[in-house]
Formats: structure tokens, sequence, C-alpha cells
């Protein structure tokens, strides 16, 4: 690689600067004798979401998710019970929800992802109602109260949906990525879950 940036491009790689990661299943191991100082990465952060070396989105998802607790938690007026539900609603909707589905078109979500972003989201609804765990009180009774259903997936789905339709809609490398199949025989094992798969299941 610094050979065809320096013959085509009359650039140079500053090996102390520049970091390695090998995103595949199977580890070849060649990024490991690029012989840069600081090495191979797992994980890094790029615009605000955690890339990962195996290429799936759970630590993404998690780390969406802790920041819009604490977002949750930072934003006082969710929690005084003297302002509207429904203003409170609305503010938790634009403050909340966009940082915990920042990116979420791209992920790869299985149901274990699912059941924990419903799990905070049911969450913030019983720190605005003020009710704890030991209250005893179903989840069903709390949606009743705050008269919301569980609608934090709808909003993921819609932005998918949108997301795509956008992609369908214009030919182009994304396009051929999208509806594409990698050649090659498949590994051993069980298959990784592929977005296409979440796509086809949320459309039948």
């Amino acid at each position: 690689m610094d050979r065809v940036l320096r013959k085509e491009y009359n650039m140079k790689i500053n090996k102390s600067k520049t970091k390695v990661m090998e995103c595949s299943r199977k580890k070849s191991g060649e990024a490991g004798n690029t012989r840069l100082r600081n090495g191979v990465l797992k994980e890094y952060c790029y615009l605000g979401s955690k890339i990962t070396n195996d290429g799936r989105s759970k630590e993404d998802i998690k780390c969406r998710l802790t920041q819009a607790r604490k977002s949750f938690l930072n934003q006082r007026n969710l929690r005084i019970s003297n302002i509207d539900i429904g203003i409170r609603k609305t503010f938790m909707k634009a403050f909340v929800w966009n940082m915990a589905l920042y990116g979420c078109e791209t992920w790869t979500i299985t149901n274990s992802e699912r059941k924990r972003m419903e799990a905070v989201e049911m969450w913030c609804y019983r720190r605005m109602l003020k009710v704890r765990w030991i209250h005893g009180i179903t989840n069903g009774k709390i949606l009743n109260q705050i008269g919301e259903r569980r609608s934090i997936w709808l909003n993921l789905a819609r932005r998918k949906d949108r997301m795509i339709g956008h992609v369908l809609r214009h030919p182009g490398v994304e396009q051929l990525v999208f509806e594409g199949s990698a050649g090659g025989k498949s590994g051993r094992g069980r298959p990784a879950y592929e977005y296409q798969q979440m796509w086809d299941a949320a459309v039948t």
C-alpha cells in the first residue's frame, strides 16, 4: 500500500500515526505483518460509531444505549413531575432516542439486541413515572399509565426502511453490495446473521 501511494499519489504513510484493523471472520494474519508501531486494532470509533474487527454491531449498540441512558439522566426536566407528561415524552424522543438510534440504519440486530433496546425504552418510562422495579408494576401497566406503546423499535424500522429505499432507488456500488452475494465457499459453523436476512424478516 505504501508503494501504491508513493507511486500514484505521491503520498507517504506516517507509520507512527497509522493503525490497522482486519475486519473479517477469518483472520489471515496479514495485518500483523505491516510492521507499524501502533499494532493491530480490535475496535475503533469512527464518526461516533464503534467499528469492531468481527464486523458485528453488538458493541456499537451497547455504546449507543449507554450514551442514551446518560443523556436521559443529564436532562433533569424529563424527571420533573410538574411538567406535562406529553411534553416530557416529546423531549425524550428528541434528545434520548436520537442519541440511541444514531447510525442504526446500518445495524444488524439480533433478538438479544432488540430486547436490550426495548429494556432501555422501558427504563426511561419508569424513570419518568418514578416507578422502581421493587414496586412490582408490569411493563404493560407502565405503558398504559404513560399513554404509549413500545415504539423505539418501530422508529428504528422506519429509519432502516427509509435508508434501504434510498439505496435501492439509486443504482451504484451501495445497491450492488446490498443485493449482491460474496463469492467462494462458506466457512464452517453456523452462518452469521446478515443484514438482508433481518430486512427480509421485517418485510415478511
